[in-house]
């Protein structure tokens, strides 16, 4: 199964670019590392409220997830954040607070080129896969609706492709 081999691989400190078309990929990967360890979520997509929700109804041990949100429309358990900049600051000193374990997951590449700036996108997945290599955090960023072109710079950071 796909979601068990995403999970070995974060597990082991792989980043992975997610190619989703299968619904709840993300939310099964994500219930399974919360119960273990701790995690960074970082919701750059319209749903934020909708999404939280489900992550409770899915039975997802919320209070072992930072969840940060680039979107006006958040939920009362998300930092809502008005920049990629700010994210940047907030997820790094989320990281160095974390003792042990973690995960982080960007919810959704089509989200982040939607709100900001190509080369802004691209200098915010560039950095932030780099703090991971470095503190060998596994994650993954899921992809969204994107075209070929879009990915084409960022595509080429990760360590793994995974389709579902």
């Amino acid at each position: 199964m796909q979601e068990d081999l995403l999970v070995e691989k974060m597990r082991g400190g792989r980043i992975c670019f997610v190619k989703q078309s299968a619904p709840d990929f993300d939310v099964n990967v994500i219930k399974t590392l919360a119960a273990e360890r701790k995690g960074i979520v970082l919701l750059a997509d319209e749903k934020c409220k909708k999404l939280v929700d489900n992550y409770k109804e899915k039975g997802i041990n919320m209070t072992n997830l930072a969840i940060f949100s680039t979107s006006q429309n958040s939920h009362d358990e998300v930092e809502h954040v008005s920049s990629l900049a700010e994210a940047s600051l907030l997820m790094s000193e989320r990281i160095n607070k974390i003792k042990g374990k973690q995960f982080i997951v960007i919810r959704t590449l089509q989200g982040l080129l939607k709100n900001n700036k190509a080369e802004i996108s691209e200098k915010f997945i560039h950095y932030l896969l780099t703090k991971m290599r470095i503190e060998n955090i596994g994650g993954f960023v899921l992809s969204g609706k994107v075209n070929k072109k879009e990915v084409a710079g960022i595509i080429q950071l990760f360590d793994d492709v995974v389709h579902v």
